[in-house]
């Protein structure tokens, strides 16, 4: 919309009227809520070996990473696995 200058003094406030929202605030929201809202660039479903190798992966390469499990634990079978690897100790 132009003229450019406009934007701020003009037509947000007409917008902003027009759709009942009113002026917008300008301190932080002081509420808390239930829920939050979170953008990444990669969403890993599984918090087991492989979603823990791919999110591992993909933060080293510069993505923002989100790794969702339904378990309150990292590590999916690492959890009940046998704490030894070819005959030795797995380092526990």
């Amino acid at each position: 919309m132009h003229p450019k200058s406009f934007w701020m003094r003009v037509y947000e406030p007409i917008i902003r009227r027009a759709a009942g929202f009113g002026v917008a605030p300008k301190e932080a929201d002081s509420d808390t809520y239930d829920k939050m809202h979170a953008h990444c660039d990669v969403l890993v479903a599984g918090a087991g070996p492989a979603g823990l190798m791919a999110a591992l992966e993909a933060a080293k390469a510069g993505a923002r990473v989100i790794i969702a499990d339904e378990q309150a634990e990292f590590g999916g079978s690492l959890l009940g696995a046998a704490r030894e690897i070819d005959g030795g100790g797995a380092g526990y």
